[in-house]
């Protein structure tokens, strides 16, 4: 199978839809259900073996397919994004698969599924208060809030001064 030159390939995700800060206070620490993933051959670890697993031998052939940054449907979404975040890549991506933000008062969050199983991949959750001019991930606390063999659900929380708006992004880099 090719392997196509992916080492600190990083995708970016963001535009998340908010929700009212009653949906907040009562889904903070929610439980979420775990992407299903059926197991695969184990020579191949990580986004090989995921790659092995959900792509035909000619979609493995066609890097436009199968490559770390294709698109393999119209969502938009990369196989990396989809590897991180335990989709499946042949399948339009529903907006509930996706990360999630909310905002109550001043504290504003971010939530994210992940399968168990992702070891090569960095998540970084950024921030910005300048409507997207510069991000970073100074002030953003991360924090697992489920995790089990199978799935992690995490939670990111920045605190920002009343009034000012935030915005996040989950950035993703395949090792």
């Amino acid at each position: 199978m090719p392997m196509h030159a992916a080492e600190n390939l990083t995708d970016v995700l963001r535009g998340f839809r908010a929700e009212p800060a009653g949906f907040v206070r009562e889904n903070l620490h929610r439980v979420v259900s775990p992407a299903p993933l059926s197991s695969v051959r184990e020579s191949l670890r990580g986004y090989a073996a995921w790659a092995a697993e959900v792509f035909s031998a000619s979609e493995l052939a066609d890097s436009r397919v199968s490559a770390p940054d294709a698109v393999c449907v119209a969502d938009g979404l990369t196989n990396l994004t989809k590897y991180a975040l335990g989709l499946d890549p042949h399948v339009v991506a529903r907006a509930a698969d996706l990360p999630e933000t909310g905002q109550l008062d001043d504290h504003w969050f971010l939530w994210y599924r992940r399968p168990g199983d992702t070891d090569d991949v960095e998540y970084r959750v950024e921030a910005s208060i300048d409507g997207g001019a510069s991000w970073s991930s100074a002030g953003v606390t991360l924090e697992p809030i489920l995790a089990n063999d199978f799935a992690q659900s995490w939670q990111a929380h920045y605190h920002a001064v009343l009034g000012e708006i935030v915005q996040f992004r989950l950035a993703l880099t395949l090792r």
